[in-house]
């Protein structure tokens, strides 16, 4: 082992930015990807579909990566994963249960490189040996989907804790809250290098709602409304599913799967056991007629304003199988990703247009955030008590106001990093140091061809 090696993160995707997460932690010759994620254009990316990250320094070091650690299931952590399998396939690609179902569902959409794709499945709790001088301690956090993992990557310079998107859920829907104790203890009396931790909702000062609190609120609406309800959310977020479901069982309703992801999810949460759906609740096509207002229940992709999601080409009047009523009550049940709220008010007006009631924004009380807010990164922060901490998830807003915040609590880091995207950060026990950048940016997807252009103009 030489003595001069040092921790390098470099940072592909998802620092300086929400979206797209993407980052390695080499030392020595081993390095880990963590993460491998896309974004959504913004309204001015005209003709674009996707945004992934800039997989350049991976191919260069192809035969540095070890393994793919997924954190968990949403888009903005493995939806680009497919592209980077076209271009190779690493050893390993580590992820929990639903985590893994949700990349085999992508991946049978792409043609990809003959041969296994080597997908692990893992738990919580689980320990990974990454080449010759890494090794990985997996933790619970909860989120807005299941199955979140935080890591503690252990290298012989000192431990990094990587917290992934988590929240302090005192009352989470599957009974599994962050297992902040067990990171508390995974770092004491160790040398922890850094903490990359989600900062998203570091504007937002006290904690963040319970998951439970989401279900009463739906309640009222059902318990309210005599015609259709429909319900747009991420279809990753199964446990908001999970409490539609229940609510359509508990008020006497059938419920109607709109959008291609919503279906393949649905499905494959439910075969690995993460749904539970009463026998015949879910209804095809054909029986939508067959039931009055009052009995139905629409549970539509779309939330984000997608244009060719279920929800919008309803408010279009060009979907398929269902058209808007006057007597319709849409309901919003999730927050806009930043970019996404021109396509989100162009639904909303189309669908008022029309004559439904529609029901959006955090006040509404139909819907809380997956992330921590200040307090609860506060305790995550404590707990881990880092030598040096990266915001990551966050745009520099975000990251400048965690660090001014962090001047009044307990501990005092020796620095608090802000990093972009291509930044490389080198750590080691006595200093660090970011110098170097590497070939980094956005590779612009519309569906049909791939042209990349670079995120610093």
């Amino acid at each position: 082992m030489g003595k001069n090696k040092k921790v390098r993160l470099v940072c592909l995707g998802g620092i300086g930015e929400i979206g797209k997460n993407c980052n390695v932690i080499e030392y020595g010759d081993s390095a880990v990807l963590i993460d491998c994620g896309l974004s959504f254009p913004d309204a001015h990316m005209l003709g674009v579909d996707l945004v992934i990250p800039d997989f350049t320094y991976l191919l260069r070091n192809r035969r540095k990566l070890k393994a793919v650690i997924l954190t968990h299931g949403h888009e903005d952590h493995i939806g680009a994963l497919p592209y980077l399998l076209q271009d190779m396939v690493p050893p390993a690609i580590y992820g929990t249960s639903l985590t893994l179902g949700l990349v085999r569902s992508k991946l049978s959409e792409f043609t990809l490189p003959e041969g296994e794709i080597p997908l692990l499945e893992i738990e919580a709790g689980a320990h990974l040996s990454i080449g010759e001088d890494i090794e990985v301690d997996t933790f619970h956090v909860a989120h807005s989907i299941p199955d979140g993992l935080a890591l503690a990557i252990r290298t012989p310079e000192g431990t990094i804790i990587h917290s992934g998107d988590f929240k302090l859920d005192k009352s989470p829907i599957d009974h599994l809250p962050t297992d902040l104790e067990g990171i508390k203890q995974a770092c004491q009396g160790r040398d922890v290098l850094a903490l990359m931790v989600d900062t998203t909702n570091i504007e937002r000062p006290g904690s963040t709602g319970s998951e439970a609190e989401v279900g009463p609120a739906l309640a009222e609406y059902f318990r309210a409304h005599n015609g259709r309800i429909f319900v747009t959310t991420f279809a990753s977020n199964i446990h908001r599913i999970q409490q539609v479901v229940d609510l359509a069982e508990e008020f006497g309703r059938k419920v109607f799967l709109a959008g291609r992801t919503m279906l393949k999810n649905f499905e494959m949460a439910r075969s690995l056991g993460y749904l539970r759906v009463p026998e015949n609740i879910i209804i095809p096509p054909d029986d939508l007629n067959r039931f009055p207002p009052r009995r139905l229940v629409i549970l539509a992709t779309g939330s984000q304003g997608e244009p060719m999601s279920a929800l919008s080409q309803i408010s279009r009047d060009e979907h398929r199988f269902v058209s808007i009523h006057e007597d319709d009550l849409v309901i919003f049940s999730a927050s806009p990703i930043p970019g996404n709220e021109t396509y989100i008010f162009t639904v909303i007006n189309d669908l008022f247009r029309l004559g439904a009631e529609v029901i959006y924004g955090l006040d509404a009380g139909v819907h809380v955030s997956g992330h921590a807010a200040r307090e609860e990164i506060r305790l995550m922060f404590e707990a881990v008590k880092p030598r040096y901490v990266a915001p990551v998830h966050s745009q520099f807003r975000h990251q400048m106001l965690f660090r001014k915040l962090v001047e009044d609590w307990e501990h005092q880091p020796q620095a608090v990093i802000i990093m972009g995207v291509g930044d490389v950060l080198t750590m080691s026990r006595s200093g660090y140091e970011m110098t170097e950048r590497v070939k980094a940016g956005e590779v612009f997807i519309d569906g049909l061809s791939i042209g990349s252009v670079s995120s610093r103009i």
